[in-house]
C-alpha cells in the first residue's frame, strides 16, 4: 500500500516517504482483544478472478477553481497523462509521462524530457519543468529534489523558501514537514528550524495530530508534534489517521483499523487503504481490491488497483489493466480506450 508506493503512488498513496516500507510480522497492538470493540466484518464476495500486482501509475481525482462544482480528472491516453472533466471530454490534452492532481490551483507534472515543473488548470505553466522529483503543494509550499540531489522547498511562484539541503523531504501537514538528514534518519521541520530531531528510519505527514514513524525495520507507532508517543512501536505497518481510523498491520501479517487505542476493524485484509468520503479501499485474500465502509463490504473486490474516493468518485484499476473512474456504488463512470 504504502503508497502511498505513494509516489504513487508511483509517487501515490500517494510520496509519503522515501524509505523503505515493506512490512513482517510485528507485535500486534497491546489493546486486550477482549474488551476491545472490534467490528468483524461480513464475508467478502467470492470471486474466482486471479490475483494481479497492482502497478497503480499516478491517477487520481483533483482540483477545483471558484466553482465547487467544478473540478478535474487526472487521466491516461496511450501511456500519456492529461486532465478531463467528470463529462469526459478532455481539457488538458495527455502529454505527460507522469503527473500529480491539482493543488492551490496548480498540478505538478513531468515531461517526456523527465523533468517536473507545475501547470494552471488551463494547462499553462507556472513553473518551468526544471525539478528531478517533486511532490505537490500543501500549506503553501512543495517539496522539490534539485539537480545537486537534495529536496528542498518552492512556493506557488516557484522561489525556493527553504534551501536544498534534504536527502528527502515530505509536505507541509499542521506546520510540521518529515524530512531525511543527512545521517539518514527522519524528523520534522516548521519551516525554520527542527521540531523534531532526525531519530527515526521512516516518517509520514501529520494528519489528525499525529503522524506514523518508523523506529527500526518495520516497527512503526505514532507521534504527537512534540514528538511524544501517543501509539508507542508495535505495528509492522502504519497508516495516517483519516475520519478517526488508521490502518495498521497487525502481528498476523494483515491489516486493520484502529482508532488511538482499540482496533476498531480487526485485522483481516492484505492490504489497506485510509477512509475517505467513508469508504476505503482494501485488498481482500483473493488477491484484488474493493471498498469498505465501517462494518462491511461496500464495494466487492473484483479490481486490480483502487485510489481513494473525492467527491464521490474514486479511480480503479481492472483486471485487464485499464483504468477508469466508479462511484460510490461501484458503477463505472469512464473506463480508459
Amino acid at each position: 500500500m504504502r503508497a502511498l508506493a505513494l509516489l504513487l503512488l508511483t509517487w501515490s498513496t500517494l510520496v509519503v516517504a522515501a524509505c523503505d516500507v515493506t512490512v513482517v510480522d510485528k507485535p500486534t497492538a497491546s489493546t486486550d482483544s477482549s474488551t476491545a470493540s472490534v467490528t468483524q466484518l461480513t464475508p467478502r464476495p467470492s470471486s474466482s478472478s486471479p490475483s494481479l500486482a497492482p502497478t497503480y501509475p499516478q491517477i487520481d481525482q483533483l482540483g477545483e477553481i471558484g466553482q465547487s462544482d467544478f473540478y478535474l480528472l487526472l487521466a491516461p491516453r496511450h501511456g500519456l497523462w492529461g486532465y478531463m472533466d467528470r463529462t469526459g471530454a478532455w481539457v488538458i490534452e495527455p502529454q505527460f509521462s507522469s503527473a500529480f492532481w491539482f493543488r492551490s490551483g496548480l498540478a505538478g507534472v513531468k515531461t517526456v524530457d523527465g523533468y517536473w515543473g507545475f501547470i494552471d488548470m488551463l494547462g499553462s505553466w507556472v513553473i518551468k519543468p526544471s525539478f528531478k522529483e517533486i511532490s505537490w503543494f500543501q500549506e503553501g509550499l512543495a517539496p522539490v529534489l534539485h539537480n545537486n540531489g537534495l529536496w528542498g522547498y518552492i512556493d506557488v511562484g516557484g522561489s525556493w523558501v527553504i534551501e536544498p539541503q534534504f536527502r528527502w523531504a515530505g509536505r507541509f501537514s499542521d506546520g510540521l514537514a518529515p524530512v531525511q538528514a543527512e545521517n539518514g534518519l527522519y524528523g520534522y521541520i516548521d519551516g525554520s528550524a527542527w521540531v523534531i530531531e532526525p531519530q527515526f528510519t521512516c516518517a509520514y505527514c501529520f494528519s489528525e495530530g499525529s503522524a506514523a514513524v518508523e523506529v527500526e525495520a518495520n516497527l512503526w507507532g505514532y507521534i504527537d508534534r512534540t514528538g511524544s508517543w501517543l501509539i508507542k512501536p508495535q505495528f509492522g505497518g502504519a497508516d495516517w489517521f483519516t475520519e478517526g481510523l488508521a490502518p495498521v498491520q497487525a502481528e498476523n501479517g494483515l491489516w486493520g483499523y484502529i482508532d488511538g487505542n482499540t482496533w476498531v476493524i480487526e485485522p483481516q485484509f492484505v492490504d489497506a487503504y485510509c477512509f475517505s468520503e467513508g469508504l476505503a479501499g482494501v485488498k481482500a485474500e483473493n488477491g484484488l481490491w474493493g471498498y469498505i465502509d465501517k462494518n462491511s463490504w461496500v464495494i466487492e473486490p473484483i479490481f486490480a488497483e483502487v485510489d481513494w474516493f473525492h467527491r464521490g468518485i474514486a479511480a480503479v484499476r481492472d483486471e485487464t489493466g485499464l483504468w477508469g473512474f466508479i462511484d460510490r456504488s461501484g458503477r463505472m463512470l469512464w473506463l480508459e480506450q
